[in-house]
């Protein structure tokens, strides 16, 4: 894989006020949880989410408020997930009836620094990491984040 790259970006024109092709958005990180679904996230909280293989994009309007930078995104199979960002922000992906939102989440405690980057093991076991020595630890799914020092 990864033999040639094909622009997938211009079904984003129109969206969000894009207008122009210099005003795409800069995108910091994508996940895929298949080779048709999946997200990419990045400045001023974009969120665009594609069911085609990225042929055709469309921006999620759940974080339309966000001004910070998010940074790396990850998703499970049973739909849930999570996206970290800069100023200490946490988003989580759940599924209800009406299908999936994407909410803001708290780890209980204040975090202001940014966010850089969030990995799971399986859907218990998770970590985030970003500045200022930042580590962040879960044993139950995200419900609850704590420090992991040493």
């Amino acid at each position: 894989g990864g033999q040639s790259w094909t622009e997938q970006q211009n079904s984003l024109l129109g969206q969000a006020g894009i207008d122009d092709a210099l005003n795409f958005p800069t995108f910091f990180g994508a996940y895929f949880t298949s080779a048709q679904e999946g997200i990419a996230v990045g400045l001023e909280g974009k969120i665009a989410a594609t069911t085609d293989g990225g042929q055709h994009w469309t921006f999620l309007a759940d974080t339309a408020s966000e001004t910070a930078p998010l940074f790396t995104p990850i998703l499970f199979d049973n739909g849930r997930g999570w996206i970290v960002g800069a100023s200490g922000r946490i988003y989580q992906r759940q599924v209800g009836e009406d299908g999936p939102t994407w909410q803001r989440a708290s780890f209980g405690m204040p975090t202001v620094t940014w966010l850089r980057a969030i990995d799971f093991a399986d859907d218990q076991h998770g970590w985030i990491v970003g500045g200022f020595g930042t580590v962040m630890r879960t044993s139950n799914g995200g419900q609850t984040w704590l420090p992991s020092l040493g």
